[in-house]
């Protein structure tokens, strides 16, 4: 039976704001509708929050590769979606319990083609923040004379609700890559292009929290914010006047009249104002997206055409998760290759080298980290008489851990070095070795081998720390050689 109302709900690996989402759905009071969770090539944690639901009207779908933003999902979710009407939700926000039955009757009410809520936008604040009532917020959705305006309307995606023929006549979503704007900002000037009636509802029923305004939020796995005003939907009967109220006289003051009515001018002839003002700041198409993403501790978009390096960046993501103590060989019959993301040559009996002036590793760990790790690994870097010395600066993302020096006395054997706690619990781990003395050995007359060798990884382990005086610890760090033998 086909459902009244189709839910999208895009996500990617936030299992703790993803629970809190489905479960605003879940207490809405129209329950006609089906629920459509689209991971982003998640990992077996979302799988377990929909299936933890427990409710047939809910049906997960991860795609095999991931998009990186939501405009893919999104599609996917469209393609699959049997209602009549068409919702979405961000899968960090949240909907009081109203939400559906209230749009939908506004959309029925005005014939509208897509309608939208006001959106409580929530800033970014602290526990202590809410203990002591503090918090603030601002509101999205206001519409001009109560319809979309192409010039002052921003109403997040979370917010919408449409007619099926309403989705059909707009097309898909432009992948944020293609976009100078947010791609929901492109969907809705495409829909009021084409002629649509988009109206604004006077009513507050959504709760956000822009992930774009939170530091690591994909990182650090935080949901204080979605519990407290979870908790604050189900007790407090006056939530809606508090989100209305911490808002303050926040009235947007209106453009002067003549920018305004030449933006809107330039609207009408296809010209989005949002993009122009955004291109006006010097943003170019697919620079918002990579600038939002590594705000939330993400990498930047790969390229969409996906070159070797780009692949196997993906395929990492897929990888087998690293479990503490387990020994990774590097050699041809090695596992290692499904933690090497770039800079490396093809695995050898003997080990595998880099080729470069740096590579990367990628560690997904198995369970969460609080205490300091240590790095063990065999290796040698290409030293000869004729090229004696190399060094290898090691780093964790930005942070530098460590440089050992190679030469001709000391090269082949095992290294060490100290992961501090601090930077260890933040998984994927993404290590990097520079390499500014790699070489390679055609140029120096040893044999036609072209590539650029630095470092030869034969093994790696990552074990918890044992726990130092400061006397061995300072000694370590100024030994900075092979690691003593047991």
């Amino acid at each position: 039976m086909q459902p009244l109302v189709s839910i999208i709900l895009a996500t990617y690996n936030r299992p703790e704001t993803l629970r809190l989402a489905i479960a605003s759905v879940l207490e809405q009071t129209l329950t006609d509708w089906e629920l459509l969770v689209i991971g982003d090539a998640c990992g077996a944690e979302t799988a377990a929050v929909v299936e933890a639901a427990a409710d047939p009207r809910i049906r997960y779908i991860n795609l095999m590769r991931n998009v990186g933003e939501q405009s893919g999902p999104n599609n996917v979710g469209i393609a699959w979606a049997r209602g009549r009407h068409i919702a979405f939700l961000n899968h960090d926000d949240l909907w009081l319990p109203d939400h559906l039955q209230a749009a939908l009757e506004w959309l029925q009410a005005t014939g509208a083609d897509l309608v939208f809520p006001a959106t409580a936008v929530i800033m970014p604040c602290t526990a202590e923040q809410l203990a002591a009532q503090t918090w603030r917020t601002f509101v999205h959705g206001i519409g001009r004379d109560g319809s979309f305006d192409p010039v002052e309307t921003f109403a997040p995606a979370s917010s919408w609700l449409m007619r099926r023929e309403a989705a059909e006549r707009t097309g898909y979503w432009k992948a944020a890559r293609d976009c100078v704007t947010e791609s929901s900002r492109e969907y809705l000037f495409r829909a009021w292009r084409r002629g649509l009636q988009l109206r604004a509802l006077p009513w507050v029923s959504v709760i956000a929290f822009h992930s774009g305004a939170r530091a690591n939020s994909y990182v650090l796995r935080d949901a204080h914010e979605q519990e407290w005003f979870w908790r604050q939907v189900k007790h407090d009967p006056l939530l809606r006047q508090q989100l209305l109220a911490r808002a303050g006289n926040d009235e947007v003051p209106p453009r002067p009249a003549l920018q305004y009515r030449l933006l809107r001018w330039l609207g009408g002839l296809g010209l989005f104002p949002a993009a122009l003002e955004y291109r006006a700041r010097g943003l170019r198409r697919g620079q918002l997206i990579d600038r939002l993403r590594r705000t939330r501790g993400l990498h930047p978009l790969a390229d969409a055409h996906g070159g070797l390096r780009e692949i196997r960046q993906l395929e990492l993501a897929r990888g087998p998760a690293y479990t503490l103590g387990h020994t990774l060989s590097f050699r041809s019959d090695g596992t290692a290759v499904a933690i090497q993301s770039y800079g490396w040559s093809y695995p050898e009996p003997q080990g595998t080298w880099t080729d470069g002036p740096e590579a990367g590793l990628c560690l997904t760990l198995a369970t969460p980290v609080h205490e300091d790790l240590e790095l063990e690994v065999e290796a040698q870097c290409f030293v000869s008489e004729c090229w004696p010395r190399q060094r290898v600066s090691i780093h964790l993302g930005e942070h530098a851990l460590a440089e050992w020096l190679f030469d001709t006395t000391q090269n082949h054997g095992l290294r060490t070095l100290r992961i501090p706690a601090d930077i260890a619990q933040h998984s994927p781990l993404r290590l990097r070795f520079r390499l500014p003395d790699a070489q390679c050995p055609n140029e120096l007359g040893l044999g036609n081998d072209s590539r650029r060798l630095g470092l030869n990884l034969m093994s790696l382990r990552l074990t918890p720390a044992v726990q130092q005086t400061p006397a061995l610890a300072e000694a370590a760090d100024r030994r900075g050689g092979p690691a003593p033998a047991a």
